[in-house]
């Protein structure tokens, strides 16, 4: 009997921490003999066993699991139904998606809808937009940050006015730097506008450069190039050397993201004349 044989053996015990420890090394492993054993395993009565079972499955990646883990969307346990989403999300059989949407709109554990969100995000199916887009009103900012970023994947611009509106209206940075993200990943012209305006934002200043780099309009030149000859006033008598320091590395790196953005921006325009 080899060391898989031995785990699989071990899911038969009593005791469930055994049960456990086989579900986890198991996943980690990857043979496929593990496979048919540990979807037996997302029944078990332990939700930790089953919790690690879906989290082994998504690991192996292997589609005799998809139909079970989307059975297991509907466990009674947060956890086991987050662990199940994020395996879906790995696996990325597009037969996860209508009960991936299905359990996003009827869960109220907000771990979950994270979990449901960032693997739509990754499946990357058109079916997914509109109750992403509905996903950026969440109370969760991680919630909303991760749809903002999953809609970039998708890239469909039906996306394009709610992520411009999450990016001037949502309040935690993390959610407007998604947005923009995402806005320069679609590369629609609607998004410039915003896009610059998003330039006086510190906190999304250097993704809304880069975004502008891909999108490619000229009217972000004049503005790009303003932000270029403004230095940071660096006083050295109320600053530390390491501030000053880290201040112009920052600019350093703001500096060179502008011109790369501007060397988009003339290549691509030259391109099309």
């Amino acid at each position: 009997m080899d060391e898989v044989e031995k785990l699989i053996e071990q899911l038969k015990e009593e005791d469930w921490e055994v049960r456990y420890d086989a579900t986890w090394d198991l996943g980690e492993i990857g043979d496929e003999r593990v496979v048919e054993p540990l979807i037996k395993a997302l029944k078990d009565e332990e939700d930790i066993v089953r919790y690690s079972a879906a989290s082994g499955l998504g690991n192996i990646g292997d589609k005799r699991a998809v139909e079970p883990l989307i059975e297991s969307l509907k466990d009674e346990d947060d956890d086991v139904r987050s662990s199940a989403a994020e395996a879906l999300g790995k696996i990325g059989d597009k037969r996860a998606v209508e009960p991936l949407i299905k359990a996003l709109k009827d869960d109220e554990h907000y771990v979950f809808r994270l979990s449901a969100v960032e693997a739509l995000g990754k499946i990357c199916d058109e079916r997914a937009v509109e109750p992403l887009i509905e996903s950026l009103k969440d109370e969760d900012d991680d919630v909303r940050s991760s749809a903002a970023e999953a809609l970039g994947k998708i890239g469909d611009k039906r996306a394009v006015e709610p992520l411009i509106k999450a990016l001037k209206d949502d309040e935690h940075y993390v959610v407007r730097l998604s947005a923009v993200e995402a806005l320069g990943k679609i590369c629609d012209e609607r998004a410039v506008e915003p896009l610059i305006k998003a330039l006086k934002d510190y906190s999304v200043r250097l993704s809304a450069v880069e975004a502008l780099g891909e999108i490619g309009d000229e009217r972000a030149v004049e503005q790009l190039n303003e932000l270029l000859k403004k230095e940071p006033y660096l006083d050295s008598r109320n600053m530390s050397i390491d501030f000053m320091e880290r201040i112009k590395a920052k600019w350093n790196i703001f500096c060179q993201s502008a011109t790369a953005a501007l060397e988009k921006i003339k290549r691509k325009n030259s391109d099309e004349e």
